[in-house]
């Protein structure tokens, strides 16, 4: 039967900011000294990104801010060993890096945590070089059925955007053109054009109505029909 163990991470100033458990100590010490060096999409996690900040200011190493609590814990009791001691830190006012409340393949995230880190993201313009990063990692990575089925559900639920909102939507689209077109109006006139966005404004039609006629979701939008010919990075 496995035996678990708990362990913090700590700061420079030797105070825990990540609660931990494994079954296997030496391979999560290896895979944190991993995570601090190469930052990436996978690892840019809240704990990651202190867990680098604190490696590159003092120049320490990971065994020396890995610290074992507990170890050879029963599997029926880590789950609740770990909630424990996440739960005790921050009645102590310590603030800690966990994104949930513990326990092996816990989905229920601190809702306290949540809203105050929404509330840091309002009103926060992103650089374009963090939109690049976002972008880069992004590309070629394809979506399960359930991430999309879980996107879909989540739209539903959020309110729909102003028309102010949709305004700017519009015009920073403008300009952007990546595709060309062959778009065919009801009386059978040809069109060949860059990007929907100025023609739609132009004669009157929905971009995103369009858009799904040319990537086949839509038969034709107002007897339009839409075919999309070059795509140009």
């Amino acid at each position: 039967m496995k035996k678990y163990t708990l362990y913090y991470l700590l700061d420079e100033n030797k105070i825990p900011f990540y609660v931990g458990i494994t079954s296997n100590f030496k391979k999560r010490l290896s895979r944190h000294r991993w995570e601090s060096i190469y930052p990436n999409k996978h690892y840019n996690l809240p704990k990651n990104c202190k867990l680098r900040s604190v490696m590159n200011k003092n120049n320490t190493k990971i065994e020396d801010l890995m610290i074992i609590i507990k170890s050879n814990i029963e599997e029926k009791d880590i789950d609740n060993i770990e909630k424990y001691h996440i739960k005790k830190l921050k009645s102590k006012g310590i603030k800690i890096k966990n994104l949930t409340i513990g326990g092996r393949n816990a989905h229920a995230y601190d809702k306290k945590l949540q809203r105050k880190a929404a509330k840091k993201r309002i009103g926060k313009k992103i650089s374009e070089e963090t939109k690049k990063r976002i972008s880069l990692s992004n590309k070629g990575v394809k979506k399960s059925k359930e991430h999309k089925k879980a996107l879909s559900e989540a739209w539903k639920t959020r309110p729909p955007h102003s028309k102010k909102t949709l305004k700017k939507m519009k015009e920073s689209m403008i300009g952007k053109n990546t595709s060309q077109y062959r778009l065919t109006d009801p009386t059978g006139k040809i069109y060949i054009v860059d990007g929907l966005v100025k023609f739609c404004i132009k004669h009157k039609l929905s971009h995103p109505n369009l858009s799904k006629v040319a990537s086949g979701q839509r038969l034709h939008h107002k007897g339009w029909k839409a075919e999309k010919i070059l795509t140009t990075e």
